[in-house]
């Protein structure tokens, strides 16, 4: 997944930096690293989950808002015991796409900023013990805030941190029976990135 994110950076900054055409835009290229709480009742023991992302934005000079798109990946394993079958492998995986946007306030050094817009999340949960093992997936639509702040520490170096909000309504098939499962969840982290 980190692979993937670097590689998508890389092409953002390149197709960036490259283009003549961005001297009319400005935007920022920020990698997220933090933390995604789920809903405990849906995901416990897994669902305090480390996370990182890349949260890309540009827009015209002097836009008030820009246009978002960002991408999150957050992955925990825990062991529990089962009286039945024994230490027990609980693994669950989550990835945000997300499209929207982004309003950045540009006044000096510190850079405040809110957005929103919508989300797709993919869920997947495994069980795994000898002789046993379950998985369950989705993915769900929904919607994601965020309000953050970066400080623009060298003429292009971003640092900040950020909080966001994402809301999406999965379904697991149990037993025979779906089960509505909450997808998004709490998510805070530091930045570190581009801007333009």
């Amino acid at each position: 997944m980190s692979r993937r994110l670097l590689g998508l950076a890389g092409l953002l900054l390149v197709a960036a930096s490259a283009s003549p055409a961005l001297a009319r835009y400005n935007g920022n290229l920020n990698f997220f690293a933090g933390q995604k709480w789920m809903k405990t009742s849906d995901w416990e023991p897994v669902e305090e989950q480390p996370e990182i992302g890349i949260m890309f934005a540009f827009g015209i000079e002097r836009a008030p808002v820009h246009f978002a798109l960002d991408v999150l990946g957050s992955q925990k394993t825990e062991t529990v015991d089962s009286p039945f079958l024994g230490p027990v492998d609980v693994k669950a995986t989550t990835r945000e796409y997300a499209i929207g946007v982004r309003k950045v306030w540009t006044p000096g050094v510190t850079r405040p900023f809110i957005g929103a817009g919508g989300c797709m999340v993919m869920v997947d949960l495994d069980f795994d013990a000898p002789g046993f093992h379950q998985s369950f997936g989705d993915n769900a639509y929904g919607l994601w805030i965020e309000g953050g702040v970066t400080w623009r520490i060298v003429k292009h170096m971003n640092l900040g941190l950020d909080v966001r909000y994402s809301r999406a309504d999965a379904k697991f098939t149990r037993n025979g029976l779906p089960a509505d499962v909450t997808a998004g969840g709490l998510h805070t982290g530091l930045l570190i990135g581009y801007g333009w």
